[in-house]
């Protein structure tokens, strides 16, 4: 009898330990928590006050730029007393899941809610969730279509993040200011009806506005990806091998561009502008392979906003729009 029941307790230690592995490994999502969850472990800071917990939500963690938002949001969270709740879909085209991260944070009453939105309408409906919640929402390096969250009635307090329109236009006027003779232009896109992209894409065309020797000759889209960005520009190189210019609204499209370049035998003769600010870029101007790059800053993001959450859950105002530094960086800058 004292065998059997031996053998029962080690075979419910067994299930349980398959079930929590099973649990652990569920979904595609990352999530990093930092200070304590809610509800959990101490609710308050040292200084006796409760702790602020903040969900924050972005649009993947696939590239540099969005893992300094991650690093930088756990570092000033630290510094701020604050529990963080850090989550992201595996790839940048999951909408939906980001979409559940959002509800799900709306269910775990977190006390703010910070998120750089995939789309600019899908995540209307889970802002207007938040509101209904008393849960403050703040955009960062994304914003939403503010016209349909009118409509719907959902509300953002401030988008924190690069002015896109601005910084597509001093590449622009970068371009239009050193290709004097004229130049053939490739833009580069990112999803079409993401805002961010489109500003980017008209920034750009108004900085070059009234110079008549520039000519954009192809406007094509890509997922954002390295990937997507060497077969367009491939598809590009073959129907106008004769552009000497190309504009990429994202450092990831812009490396893939250069390697079609490569791949092509047209290094040095094609010139490339990229938009991010990354440190791959910063040393690609350096070696000359890169003519130049926008840069974002995507640490003084994530340091705002949480500084912005501490604020507004005092009762304090902001602003509806904080733009943070752009700025075009070319080898005379990062030399």
């Amino acid at each position: 009898m004292k065998r059997i029941k031996k053998i029962q307790t080690l075979a419910l230690v067994a299930m349980m330990m398959v079930i929590f592995i099973l649990a652990g490994c569920s979904g595609s999502a990352n999530t990093t928590m930092s200070g304590s969850a809610p509800n959990e472990g101490s609710p308050t800071s040292t200084s006796g006050e409760k702790r602020i917990t903040v969900g924050y939500v972005v649009k993947h963690l696939q590239d540099e730029f969005m893992n300094t938002l991650k690093s930088s949001a756990e570092e000033h969270a630290k510094k701020l007393g604050m529990n963080l709740i850090f989550q992201a879909p595996e790839k940048q085209t999951e909408i939906e899941k980001q979409v559940q991260m959002v509800d799900d944070l709306i269910v775990k009453r977190v006390d703010a809610i910070v998120l750089s939105a995939m789309g600019p309408v899908e995540l209307i409906p889970s802002i207007r969730k938040a509101n209904e919640a008393g849960i403050p929402v703040i955009l960062v390096n994304d914003t939403i279509n503010d016209k349909e969250a009118d409509k719907q009635g959902a509300k953002y307090v401030t988008y924190i993040g690069t002015d896109n329109l601005q910084g597509g236009k001093v590449a622009g006027e970068y371009v239009k200011a050193n290709f004097k003779d004229g130049v053939k232009v490739a833009m580069i896109g990112g999803i079409p009806g993401v805002i961010g992209n489109e500003e980017r894409l008209a920034g750009f065309k108004e900085g070059i506005k009234g110079a008549t020797n520039i000519d954009i000759v192809a406007e094509q889209p890509t997922d954002w990806t390295r990937d997507q960005g060497f077969s367009v520009m491939q598809n590009i190189l073959t129907a106008h091998p004769d552009i000497k210019l190309v504009y990429a609204v994202a450092d990831q499209i812009a490396f893939g561009a250069l390697e079609a370049i490569k791949q092509a035998n047209l290094e040095g003769k094609i010139q490339v502008i990229g938009f991010d600010g990354s440190k791959e870029a910063k040393q690609l101007i350096k070696d000359g392979k890169l003519l130049g790059d926008v840069a974002q800053y995507p640490e003084d993001m994530s340091r705002v906003a949480l500084e912005t959450v501490q604020k507004i859950l005092k009762g304090g105002q902001v602003e509806k729009s904080m733009p943070t530094k752009v700025e075009l960086l070319t080898k005379a800058k990062v030399n």
